[in-house]
């Protein structure tokens, strides 16, 4: 939900059909129809935008890491656009898409939502809950928790001439 105010949500990279052409061709060693509408076919999407591979032309597979080695996408969540000899690459926050957002994550919490709730957003079928080594950690906890008993005071017991001669002797 608040994951697309990421601020490199939504990027654009425009590259010119012939870019992109000589980008592939001397990166991946294949040669590029004349159809541009074949060039990508994205495979093993996952979490609505992620992408797990492309093929090239029917060609030659990448990794979605590949595409943004490539073209300088900062997410591996990108779509492609082609038309007017131009191909647009709109990504979508930064990283690989494993794990949480954390612009996501902090605008999460400043609309309200709890530690714990972000993170059940975040890892799907999730519970949250103390280890048994939490458990014992928090049980030593409770004794610092506890009131702490005072001591009967003690007297000063610092002789004048003794403090005067230590005076004296730093002077010297």
């Amino acid at each position: 939900e608040y994951d697309n105010e990421d601020p490199n949500y939504g990027l654009e990279y425009e590259f010119t059909v012939d870019e992109v052409r000589s980008i592939i061709e001397s990166n991946c060693g294949i040669t590029l129809s004349d159809d541009v509408d074949n060039w990508f076919e994205m495979q093993d999407v996952y979490s609505g935008m992620y992408i797990g591979y492309v093929r090239f032309d029917g060609q030659k597979t990448v990794t979605a890491r590949t595409m943004q080695e490539l073209f300088g996408l900062k997410s591996q969540a990108f779509t492609i656009e082609i038309g007017d000899g131009k191909i647009l690459f709109k990504s979508y926050g930064w990283g690989h898409g494993v794990g949480m957002s954390q612009w996501g994550a902090c605008k999460y919490a400043d609309h309200g939502y709890t530690y714990d709730q972000i993170l059940r957003h975040y890892y799907l079928n999730t519970t949250i809950s103390l280890s048994k080594k939490s458990g014992k950690a928090i049980e030593r906890g409770k004794a610092y928790n506890t009131p702490v008993q005072e001591e009967p005071e003690q007297e000063n017991e610092v002789e004048e001439d003794s403090s005067a001669e230590s005076s004296e002797s730093l002077q010297q």
